[in-house]
């Protein structure tokens, strides 16, 4: 969780070259450097419907809603929505990418199509909001679409469970630490 924040901090530049500054130099800057609070209340609320908006991407993937789970991590601040279940990596994708798509790259559209200021600042931060997101996605390039993958029961990431052609696999207990990668069963390993 504290190397998705970090990861978070340290995409801030790239994500502000992607969004701010683009905006700046086919809109221009506003006048005003004041942040209003509805820009930081709208951030907040969504955060809620980030992880929400993931629980969907589960629930899209085939999980079940009783095998999604949400709550708040205390020790990273952070709140969490999390699939109990395995799931073919490539719908566990979509639905990890699912808040920064909706959040993120389409207000981002929105404000640099129209130029519209307060769309493009939201999406920047929204953006940052999915950046241990776009850590997973990047840990996982390298995974087929067709394994089998689970959330980690307790860490931020993911489990890859099994080869394509396996069977869907068990989901993994809740009290796994570290799956090492030469375990014979279905060669899981921790993404």
């Amino acid at each position: 969780m504290m190397r998705a924040q970090v990861v978070s901090v340290v995409l801030i530049v790239p994500f502000a070259a992607l969004s701010v500054i683009p905006h700046g130099y086919f809109w221009g800057l506003p006048d005003e450097h004041l942040f209003p609070l509805s820009v930081l209340g709208a951030f907040f609320g969504s955060i809620i419907i980030h992880e929400a908006l993931h629980g969907i991407g589960y629930y899209w993937a085939g999980a079940d809603r009783s095998d999604i789970e949400f709550g708040f991590n205390w020790s990273g601040l952070a709140p969490y929505a999390h699939c109990t279940v395995p799931l073919r990596a490539t719908p566990y994708r979509v639905a990890v990418a699912l808040p920064g798509l909706v959040l993120g790259v389409l207000p981002l559209g929105v404000g640099l199509g129209l130029g519209l200021w307060w769309f493009t600042v939201y999406a920047f931060l929204m953006l940052t909001a999915a950046a241990g997101d776009a850590l997973l996605l990047w840990i996982m390039r390298a995974v087929p679409g067709s394994a089998w993958t689970q959330d980690h029961p307790s860490k931020m990431g993911c489990l890859v469970l099994g080869h394509a052609s396996a069977p869907q696999p068990p989901p993994v207990a809740s009290d796994v630490e570290t799956v090492p990668a030469s375990d014979s069963l279905d060669n899981t390993t921790e993404a």
